[in-house]
């Protein structure tokens, strides 16, 4: 908690943090396509219901429940005296003089630069056409005036050419050389390349009725499949071909052992993961949820702004408490 105007760099850095997905960026390629994002109207045309959300790690993140997760462009971005007076690094910095030393490290707004062009080119993609404009309004993801009214559309027109024609690639967080993250890839290479096996990217449930209903489905699906391969082979080795068959004989030995293990482990990996979270969770079941929701009041009066990574990631578990139901 805290005001931002007291210390802005500090705001910006958290503002426009894409959080863990700088530490994964060279596996995107398995979330996303290198393209640009696909327009607001398309978006839901194919059926996906905008979700909006204030962490920029989140944006333009899809479930597979047809939810996108999209940051509102904050109105200072739009702004080109703040672009000036606070994400401009003075000459001195080391990301201006890549071949000197700086003493000016500490105040080196490179990353939320790239970042807040990022979001900008994003939204060039999302809103390019006077439809995508109509629905960007309407879900309040571009920033108003100061009367309150919308941006005209021939002033985000004006910012639109302007930024294609003055902003390269190389200036944008490669984090927006891609468009939109699937949401249950992201989840799974921060399973393959974090310590925890049992923290996503991002939960997609938060209850544990929800939790278990989902995964048994797959394990249902999977039972299915294997009674069908395992009725099958069973026929096989009622014949006199592939009863004398040995490799026939050993596949047939390996799966029925495969299709008997299997399922256990998965039901058994479902309650570790259950435990694991239920452990997670403890310490929001039992915090005083009155104080919480008055120091959560006091923060958005104030209009402090959103937390630091880590700070994010334990409001967000701390929010999202699983239902013991």
């Amino acid at each position: 908690m805290g005001d931002p105007t007291k210390d802005v760099p500090h705001f910006l850095r958290s503002e426009l943090s894409v959080g863990d997905l700088d530490g994964i960026l060279k596996h995107l390629w398995f979330a996303g396509s290198r393209r640009p994002p696909t327009q607001l109207h398309h978006q839901i045309a194919i059926g996906r219901h905008i979700a909006l959300v204030d962490r920029l790690d989140l944006h333009l993140v899809w479930a597979d429940n047809g939810t996108l997760y999209v940051k509102a462009l904050p109105r200072f971005i739009t702004d080109p005296k703040f672009w000036k007076d606070h994400l401009e690094c003075p000459p001195s910095c080391k990301c201006q003089l890549p071949d000197r030393s700086s003493t000016a490290t500490t105040t080196c707004m490179k990353g939320p630069r790239q970042a807040a062009l990022g979001l900008l080119c994003s939204y060039i993609c999302l809103v390019s056409s006077e439809s995508d404009f109509f629905v960007a309004n309407e879900k309040h993801l571009l920033p108003r005036e100061s009367d309150g009214s919308t941006i005209a559309w021939p002033r985000w027109k004006e910012l639109a050419r302007e930024l294609h024609k003055n902003v390269g690639l190389c200036e944008v967080h490669p984090r927006f050389h891609r468009g939109e993250l699937r949401l249950s890839r992201l989840n799974a290479i921060n399973r393959m390349t974090k310590v925890s096996l049992f923290r996503p990217y991002l939960r997609s449930w938060h209850n544990y009725s929800t939790y278990f209903r989902d995964n048994l489905t797959w394990v249902a699906t999977a039972i299915i499949f294997a009674a069908f391969v395992l009725t099958a082979m069973q026929v096989g080795l009622a014949t006199d071909k592939l009863r004398e068959n040995a490799d026939f004989q050993r596949a047939s030995y390996g799966f029925t052992i495969f299709s008997l293990v299997g399922p256990m482990c998965f039901v058994v990996l479902m309650a570790l993961i259950a435990l694991f979270n239920l452990f997670i969770d403890l310490p929001g079941l039992f915090s005083d949820g009155d104080k919480a929701l008055t120091d959560t009041q006091i923060v958005h009066a104030n209009n402090a702004g959103p937390m630091t990574t880590e700070t994010q990631k334990q409001g967000h578990l701390a929010s999202a408490t699983w239902d013991p139901v």
